[in-house]
Parts: structure tokens; sequence; C-alpha cells
């Protein structure tokens, strides 16, 4: 199963890391505590979350981003962790149980198969196959703040991707799945996302 890197921004109480970490299907995060770690935990974190200070207290997205890029730029021997996926927990999060995963993206993956003709899309097929995605000077970073439940989902549609997985970058798409608190329902997307594959 791919493990993402987890990061607090705010000093979580252990028993919602705890939460987080039993969720059914959720044992796929692995906690980093302070940007001096020497090495990052190659499996996932177990529970129970013995009490700390995280050393990225209101560090933002994008300091975020930058830190995954440089200490986790390919899969380590021995690990399923994940380059450029994160998972951030704020304090927001640690109230009402709700993450944050962020994901790098390359706008070649915009294309839409539809409208493409069969040669078409043979072209961008082998171009999305042959890609240098991580020298991509036009990558770029997408977020989903969803709740504990729903993560499993995003993250699984992020690491087993198919036809339905371009929607998660189709800001129309998403901005109708997202409630009026900024949290995106991945349930929901989930069952339209199954339902056009089964069509």
């Amino acid at each position: 199963m791919a493990t993402y890197l987890l990061f607090c921004t705010a000093d979580i109480a252990p028993e919602v890391l705890d939460t987080l970490l039993s969720t059914p299907k959720h044992d796929s995060f692995s906690l980093v505590r302070n940007p001096e770690q020497s090495a990052f935990d190659l499996q996932p974190t177990k529970t129970p979350v013995a009490p700390f200070n995280t050393g990225f207290a209101n560090w933002t997205s994008e300091q975020i981003r930058k830190f995954v890029t440089k200490h986790l730029p390919d899969t380590p021997n021995g690990s399923n962790l994940v380059p450029g996926v994160y998972a951030l927990l704020d304090a927001r999060g640690g109230r009402d149980g709700t993450i944050v995963i962020g994901h790098s993206y390359s706008p070649l993956l915009e294309r839409d198969v539809d409208t493409m003709t069969e040669e078409e899309r043979e072209e961008w097929e082998e171009a999305v196959e042959s890609h240098d995605y991580d020298n991509d000077e036009d990558l770029e970073w997408w977020e989903w703040r969803v709740t504990f439940d729903d993560s499993w989902h995003l993250t699984t549609l992020l690491d087993f991707e198919s036809d339905s997985t371009r929607l998660l970058y189709d800001r129309d798409f998403v901005a109708s799945h997202t409630d009026a608190n900024g949290v995106f329902q991945m349930t929901r997307a989930w069952k339209e996302f199954t339902r056009g594959e089964g069509d």
C-alpha cells in the first residue's frame, strides 16, 4: 500500500492522530514530527502516537511542498513512500476531523481524452508515459480538504489513476462537490466516478 508523509502544522492531540491513523483502510500515513528528522518512517505510523511538539507549527502549504520536494524526491528502497504527495493536519483538522491532501500534477494530464481522435490519444498517452515529471517546470500542486473517512478514497484515486482521476483537477467539478465549509465531498464524488466508469 502507498504511504504518504503526514505533517502537523499545529500541535495535535495524540487521540486525534490515533483516530486518523486507526480509521479503517487509513494505515497509509508516515508521521513527520520535525524538519530535523534524519529519516522518515518507511512504513505507516502505528498507534498509539506518543505526545510530541510538532516542528512544523504554522508552516504553510508552500513550505511543506518545498520540504517534500527536497527530502523525498524518490521512493526510498524498502518503502512505499510516495513522492509528490503529502497529508497536512492543521489546527482546524484537529477540531473538525478533516485533513488536507496535496498532490503534484502536470498540466500535460489536463487534456480531455474524450475530445481526442484515436491518433491524438495514442500520441498523448505516449507523451504521458515518457514525460520527465521530476523536472517538469510547469508542475502544479493541488490540495483538497476532506474528512478523515474520505481521505482513503482520495488517496486511492490518486494512487491508482484512472480516467476519473483527471476530474480531481477539474476546478468546476471540484467546486461542485465542495461544501460551504471548503470540504471536498469525496464520497459523493466517488459515486459519480464509479458510475461514470461503469457506463
